[in-house]
């Protein structure tokens, strides 16, 4: 062991190692994302047990190694059980963070994404925003976070300043064209730019109407699914039960 580190984090993942251990993907506030074993938390009683479980957010202090961490302790733990009782919202957290763990690099400061999935995860919570515009909000801050955003004309800039040629009004994945493309009102395009624009703290404590959210989770989607790179596994469970 290289020694003892202490950071806020959320299990990503958490998958059975071994007889009695876990494996768990964290995203941490310094490190980014990283691999952690749990070793014992599947025994009968055993600590880590509530600890390891997905979607929660702790303070870990873990034992670094030269590839992997070793998780001594947890405190000040939120679970998130609001999204094991509902199926549905379940699936979003789960793709949630699946887009984080693929958008998160490793040791590197990831503090604004760890925060923008707390945000987003304790707004399924509440259950009181609908879900679609939860994840419309969070597709496109986590876009902006991981380098490109959109302007409120439907072009697309990067933290550089230069422009791109694809657009997100169009077919996932594709260059812009005018067969691919599809309109969106003002509202959306502006509400667009304050979520991109907005302290992470604001953007879950809105409503919109019925249209909105389509025409924002129709832009938000598309574009979060070009710029990752492929089709997360989550989100096609998400889109069928969404349906």
């Amino acid at each position: 062991m290289n020694g003892e580190i202490r950071t806020q984090g959320i299990v990503l993942l958490s998958a059975p190692c071994g007889e009695y251990d876990r494996r768990l993907v964290v995203l941490t506030a310094q490190r980014g994302r990283i691999t952690v074993f749990a070793r014992g938390a599947r025994r009968p009683g055993n600590a880590f047990s509530a600890c390891t479980q997905s979607f929660t957010f702790a303070v870990f202090t873990l034992y670094e190694g030269r590839d992997a961490y070793t998780l001594k302790s947890a405190e000040q733990t939120r679970f998130f059980e609001e999204l094991r009782d509902d199926p549905e919202r379940a699936c979003y957290g789960i793709y949630f963070c699946e887009m984080a763990s693929n958008c998160a690099r490793e040791g590197m400061d990831e503090e604004n994404l760890m925060k923008l999935l707390y945000l987003a995860l304790s707004a399924l919570a509440k259950n009181v925003i609908d879900a679609r515009l939860v994840r419309a909000v969070y597709e496109l801050r986590c876009i902006t976070d991981f380098g490109e955003a959109p302007l409120t004309d439907g072009t697309w800039y990067s933290r550089t300043g230069s422009g791109l040629t694809e657009s997100p009004y169009g077919v996932a994945g594709a260059p812009y064209t005018t067969e691919s493309s599809f309109e969106v009102s003002e509202d959306t395009r502006s509400l667009a730019a304050y979520i991109i624009t907005a302290p992470l703290v604001d953007i879950f404590t809105f409503s919109v109407p019925e249209v909105t959210i389509l025409e924002l989770l129709a832009v938000s989607s598309d574009w979060s699914e070009y710029r990752v790179g492929r089709h997360l596994k989550s989100r096609k469970i998400l889109e069928t039960i969404s349906k």
